[in-house]
């Protein structure tokens, strides 16, 4: 391809594109200079942090479109000042909570026993004596069968506070 010719009868060729500088190309006095105008600026803005992990978000996920893909989240949050892990936060799906099956034998056993010790004894005098019955069930599960059950020792419930000495 031929360059144009001016009228002066001089070649003119095309003009080299400028070379856009990245925060790469500045020095590290620059670089904290660079990231304290852009904390002034959103904080003058008045852009929530919460706006800036969205997009964070938002550019995390449609990843593939993009032809600059995020290399390092953590440099990048950190100079964002956004916490790394909330970036990631849609992206992995949150599975629903397990449901809980109660052993019927566990939460008649529990229910029987609270009422024969009248219920002064609490959860870990129950578990110990369903333990050593020898029967075997976790600490977690037991709990959870307590609770299930809404029972509640005596002798844990506190007292009325009196009227203050004076």
């Amino acid at each position: 391809m031929k360059s144009p010719i001016s009228a002066g009868g001089k070649n003119k060729s095309p003009r080299k594109p400028k070379k856009k500088y990245t925060i790469n190309d500045l020095s590290e006095n620059d670089r904290v200079i660079y990231q304290e105008i852009v904390e002034n600026i959103l904080r003058r803005s008045g852009i929530k942090h919460a706006i800036v992990v969205e997009e964070l978000k938002k550019r995390k996920q449609e990843q593939e479109n993009y032809k600059d893909k995020i290399e390092n989240s953590t440099r990048i949050s950190s100079i964002l000042n956004v916490n790394r892990s909330s970036i990631y936060e849609k992206i992995r799906v949150k599975k629903p909570p397990k449901e809980m099956i109660y052993d019927e034998k566990l939460l008649e056993w529990i229910h029987k026993t609270f009422i024969l010790n009248r219920k002064v004894k609490g959860r870990d005098a129950l578990y110990k004596i369903y333990k050593n019955e020898g029967n075997f069930v976790s600490t977690y599960v037991f709990q959870k069968h307590y609770e299930f059950l809404g029972i509640k020792s005596i002798a844990y419930k506190r007292k009325a506070k009196g009227a203050p000495k004076e």
